[in-house]
C-alpha cells in the first residue's frame, strides 16, 4: 500500500472549471496505476467530496475543515503563477496503515507539520515533496493571495533523523538547501529535477546525474508529483535509487496522461 499526506485540493482552471488536483491525489492514482492500492489523509470542506475522483483501490481519509485549499494556476509547472482561494487547515499526524510501504508527504499549503516525520516504521519508504513548505502568501496559513517562495520553517531540517528521500524542482531548491543537506546527513538522499533535463540524485555516497526521458506532456500539472510517488514505490520494490529514479523519468509521461483522464471535471460557474 502506498499512503500519502497533504491537501487534496480544488484546482481552477483556464475558463472557470474545477478539477481535484494536489500531490497526494496524483500520487495516489500514479500508484494505482501501478496496482498498489492507495490511502489519502487529506483535509478540507465536504465541496471537495463531488471532485474525487471514484477509483477502485483508493481511499480517502479527510479532516473536516472550513474550507478546501483552492488553487487557479497560470502557466505551466516550471513558470507557474498561483493564487491561493482558499486553505483547507492543517493534516494532523495520525498513523498510517500497518500495510502501507511507501508514506508520500506532499504538502502543498503549509498543511504539514514535522511531526509527520515520525509517523512510518523505518522499514516504510517515506518520500518528502517539500514544494508546499516553501510557498507563503498574505496572512499565511488562514489567509489567501498571490503565492510566493519563502524558506522552509527550520524546523524541519532540526526534525528529520531517518532516511527520506526528498525530491525537489531547481527551482525551489535554494528555498530548503538546510533540509536537503540534512536528508543526506541521516542518510536519506535529495533528487532534484530540472524539467527535461537530467536529475541530479545526492547521498552520502555522492552526486550522480540520471538523464530524463524525453517526453512532451499537453498538461504537466501533477508531473513532479508522479515522478516522486514512482521513486518511493520503485525503492519499496527493492530497487537502488539511481534506478528508482530513471524508472520515475520513463514513467511519468504514460501515468500523468492517463491520470488526468480520470479527474471528473466540474463545468465553470455561469
Amino acid at each position: 500500500m502506498y499512503a500519502a499526506a497533504g491537501h487534496v485540493t480544488v484546482d481552477i482552471l483556464p475558463g472557470g472549471a474545477r478539477r481535484a488536483g494536489g500531490t497526494v491525489l496524483y500520487g495516489a492514482l500514479a500508484a494505482t496505476l501501478r496496482g498498489e492500492a492507495a490511502h489519502v489523509l487529506t483535509a478540507g470542506a465536504d465541496d471537495l467530496a463531488a471532485l474525487l475522483p471514484r477509483v477502485d483501490g483508493v481511499t480517502f481519509e479527510r479532516d473536516e475543515a472550513d474550507a478546501t485549499s483552492t488553487f487557479r494556476n497560470r502557466g505551466t509547472d516550471r513558470e507557474r503563477v498561483q493564487e491561493l482561494l482558499g486553505w483547507g487547515g492543517m493534516v494532523a499526524p495520525r498513523s498510517t496503515p500497518v500495510t502501507t510501504r511507501v508514506l508520500h508527504l506532499g504538502p502543498v499549503a503549509r498543511e504539514l507539520a514535522p511531526d509527520w516525520l515520525d509517523e512510518a516504521e523505518q522499514d516504510v519508504v517515506v518520500v518528502l515533496t517539500p514544494q508546499g513548505l516553501v510557498r507563503g502568501w498574505p496572512d499565511a496559513p488562514t489567509g489567501t493571495g498571490l503565492v510566493h517562495h519563502e524558506p522552509i520553517d527550520p524546523s524541519w531540517a532540526r526534525a528529520l533523523r531517518r532516511r527520506v528521500i526528498v525530491v525537489v524542482n531547481a527551482g525551489e531548491l535554494e528555498w530548503m538547501r538546510d533540509l536537503g543537506d540534512r536528508a543526506v546527513a541521516v542518510g536519506g538522499a535529495l533528487v532534484v529535477t530540472d524539467g527535461p533535463r537530467d536529475a541530479t540524485v545526492r547521498t552520502r555516497a555522492g552526486t550522480v546525474s540520471v538523464p530524463a526521458a524525453p517526453v512532451e506532456l499537453a498538461d504537466d500539472t501533477g508531473a513532479g508529483d508522479v515522478f516522486a510517488t514512482v521513486i518511493g514505490l520503485e525503492l519499496a520494490a527493492g530497487a537502488r535509487l539511481p534506478a528508482a529514479v530513471a524508472a520515475a523519468h520513463a514513467a511519468v509521461g504514460d501515468l500523468l496522461g492517463r491520470i488526468h483522464e480520470l479527474l471528473p471535471v466540474d463545468a465553470p460557474t455561469p
